[in-house]
């Protein structure tokens, strides 16, 4: 193998780019003190210098434009990063001074000059962020919020038997929607799953009670008992599932005394089903772990913007409490799949002449044939052998 071969695709923060030339830099820091009358100073090395990276690169395409703007964000961007470089590899750099050059008379391309400092340790001290540990506070406070919410606007002692029917038909359709989703359930678990039966079951057997009871206990323990033996995927989808369900809820016009308190009953219903539900895929979406920043953004733009949505539907129900307990949550949420998604490798669709196999195109996306695993479950591919000719992989 050549030196030739053994070159690493360029990139920074996962933005790829085209290296001309590159170099480098360092040293010890010296401090030099001369005195009077004397021939010799005195040095004193106080450690290595933090190794600085140059480098003369391109963008380059009919498109150039957007991977330009790409870089110059990635650039911009605050604290440590990934440096692919191309003969040394992985490095955890800090971004300083750049400059670009674009011209009429070689258009398509933009020239860059980079400056890297590795990225050192902090040697002392420093607080951080638990973001997971912030989405789980905020679900907790969520869901108290959400009850006192409901607690507040369901109402169903005293009132006529069409207004309690009303609202047990409602959590029974619920229920029976809860269990029908039985795909995508975890193996194992069985407890688990046992019991989220059980609660099911209980609830299609005597909604009424329930409905004069502890619904708000209710409907937030089915859901966290769905969220607990479901997969991932399922999970977030049967989860939007009932937030679905709950927009569908029908209110009786309100035209009178009793009707109006039988609307208020399902607006209150609503707005705890979609909430809850929503609780339960922030606290799911906290416990994934992502490989690329994609994956990480687009579950932030969908979770927030369901949140979002919900909160203030229910404060044009009038429903305060709730607004401000899923725009914290949404908060949370977007803090930490920002925080936990904002450093790792972008996608990028790849293009071959013909179908390949997986190892093959992964030695010369990445120089390393193990990571032919990665390329089939990122495309969804059974056979290793027939990877499509276009697909998407990670940038580094």
């Amino acid at each position: 193998m050549t030196w030739k071969d053994r070159l690493r695709p360029g990139s920074f923060r996962g933005v790829p780019f085209k290296v001309d030339t590159m170099g480098g830099a360092g040293g010890r820091r010296l401090v030099v003190t001369e005195y009077p009358k004397r021939d010799k100073p005195n040095v004193e090395d106080m450690g290595r210098q933090g190794h600085r990276y140059s480098l003369n690169v391109y963008v380059l395409g009919a498109d150039y434009e957007a991977e330009r703007d790409k870089l110059i964000e990635a650039l911009h961007v605050d604290g440590a990063g990934t440096l692919v470089h191309p003969t040394i590899g992985n490095i955890e750099v800090c971004a300083g001074d750049f400059s670009y050059e674009e011209s009429k008379s070689e258009g398509g391309i933009c020239r860059f000059t980079l400056a890297f400092v590795e990225a050192g340790e902090n040697q002392y001290p420093a607080a951080t962020t638990d973001t997971r540990a912030s989405v789980a506070s905020s679900a907790v406070s969520a869901k108290a919020d959400l009850a006192a919410a409901f607690a507040k606007g369901f109402l169903v002692i005293n009132q006529p038997g069409f207004v309690l029917d009303g609202a047990a038909m409602q959590l029974s359709d619920f229920a029976a929607l809860l269990g029908g989703l039985r795909t995508g359930l975890r193996g194992g678990a069985e407890t688990a799953r046992t019991d989220f039966a059980g609660q099911v079951s209980a609830v299609l057997a005597d909604p009424e009670a329930v409905a004069t009871g502890d619904t708000p206990g209710t409907v937030a323990s089915l859901l966290s008992g769905f969220r607990s033996v479901a997969t991932d995927e399922a999970g977030q989808a049967g989860l939007r599932d009932v937030s679905s369900f709950a927009d569908t809820l029908q209110s009786p016009p309100p035209i009178t005394p009793s009707r109006l308190i039988q609307a208020g009953n399902t607006s209150a219903l609503t707005t705890l089903m979609a909430g809850s539900a929503l609780v339960e895929r922030s606290l799911l979406a906290s416990t994934l772990d992502f490989t690329s920043y994609d994956d990480a953004a687009a579950l932030r733009q969908r979770l927030t913007g369901d949140l979002n949505d919900t909160a203030l539907a229910a404060a044009d129900r009038g429903d305060d409490l709730s607004f401000r307990a899923l725009r914290r949550l949404a908060s949370s949420v977007s803090a930490d799949l920002t925080a936990r998604g904002g450093s790792l490798a972008r996608l990028t669709t790849y293009t071959r002449p013909q179908v390949l196999p997986a190892a093959v195109v992964a030695y010369e996306l990445y120089g390393d044939a193990s990571r032919a695993e990665e390329l089939l479950a990122r495309n969804k591919v059974a056979h290793p052998l027939f990877l499509p000719a276009t697909g998407q992989a990670l940038n580094a």
